[in-house]
């Protein structure tokens, strides 16, 4: 391999390990705490959060708690869309995350009912 080759293939190396790091370092975290009516904790219900803007889509489930988090995702406008059996699904939107920020969206309450109804805040 002629020296040439082996500094463009260390170049392009160090612009993709470079690329990595800013976006790993811009990278945010969103939150929040699933309960029903009378605020107790919902543990299992399934959390899913969504940036059509940017492409980009997760889902989590809420811990023995009733606490999600969703790690590494890059800053844009989501919407977070909650679902668990015997609830109605709770979908809030326009949750802006800032680079490199944590968001919390605070308790997310759901009302019985079936998954078919939705209640959108």
């Amino acid at each position: 391999m002629t020296n040439t080759v082996r500094a463009a293939l260390t170049a392009i190396a160090m612009v993709f390990a470079l690329t990595g790091t800013a976006s790993a370092q811009s990278a945010g975290s969103i939150t929040g705490t699933v309960k029903d009516a009378s605020r107790a904790v919902l543990p299992g219900a399934t959390v899913a959060l969504a940036s059509p803007a940017i492409g980009v889509t997760r889902t989590a489930n809420s811990d023995a708690e009733g606490v999600f988090v969703a790690l590494q995702l890059p800053p844009g406008t989501y919407t977070v869309r909650v679902e668990m059996s015997g609830f109605k699904t709770f979908e809030k939107g326009n949750i802006i995350l800032p680079m490199a920020s944590k968001v919390n969206v605070g308790d997310i309450l759901l009302e019985v009912g079936s998954l078919s109804e939705v209640v959108s805040v």
